[in-house]
Order: C-alpha cells, then sequence, then structure tokens
C-alpha cells in the first residue's frame, strides 16, 4: 500500500519529444549532412566539413569539461554530443576522395 501514491507520469524529454535519447534529432541531423555532402560534386566539402565537426566536438568537450570538472553528471549530455560530432567529422574524413580533393586543391593555386 506504500506504492500507492507512487507518480506514475512519465516525464518527457524535450530534446527528442519521446522520452528517449536525446542525441536522436542531433544524429539524425548529422546523418542528413553528411549524406547531402556524399551527394554533392564538390570534392572539398567533405574535408571541410570533417574538421568543422571534429573542431566543435574537441571544443565543446574541452569547454564543458573545464567548466564542469566537478560535476560529472552534468557532462555526460555535452560530452556524448562532443563525442556524436567528432564521430561524423571522422566519417566525413573517411568518406571523403583524397585524389580528388588534391586535384582541386592544385586546380585551385
Amino acid at each position: 500500500m506504500a506504492n500507492a501514491h507512487r507518480d506514475t507520469r512519465h516525464h518527457l524529454d524535450v530534446t527528442t519529444g519521446d522520452g528517449g535519447n536525446p542525441l536522436g534529432i542531433p544524429s539524425i541531423i548529422l546523418s542528413l549532412v553528411l549524406l547531402a555532402a556524399l551527394a554533392h560534386p564538390n570534392p572539398l566539402l567533405l574535408p571541410i566539413l570533417s574538421a568543422l565537426f571534429v573542431t566543435v566536438g574537441f571544443g565543446i568537450a574541452c569547454g564543458h569539461w573545464l567548466r564542469h570538472r566537478r560535476t560529472p553528471s552534468v557532462m555526460v549530455e555535452k560530452m556524448s554530443l562532443a563525442g556524436l560530432l567528432v564521430f561524423f567529422g571522422f566519417a566525413a574524413a573517411v568518406f571523403s576522395d583524397p585524389d580528388a580533393v588534391a586535384q582541386s586543391l592544385t586546380y585551385l593555386r
């Protein structure tokens, strides 16, 4: 009988709308950006996105690590977002064509 007054309502997560993974929407957005970059004819787009994603991911990780060193529970979600950005940055680098990038860079000179 002690559990009769227990609150059984589920709290809705604002980031996803379904109470699930808070990285669901950023994952979908980054996947769509990466797929659009794969379809784009400019070979420099993937290396630029790679550098951007990795730099922003490391920036987020360093900023939150320096700010919240003493409260590790606050860092988990932001570190997950930083890891997601770095992962997609590495994926963009893997999918880029180094020969086409080198040819484009020599053409720009």
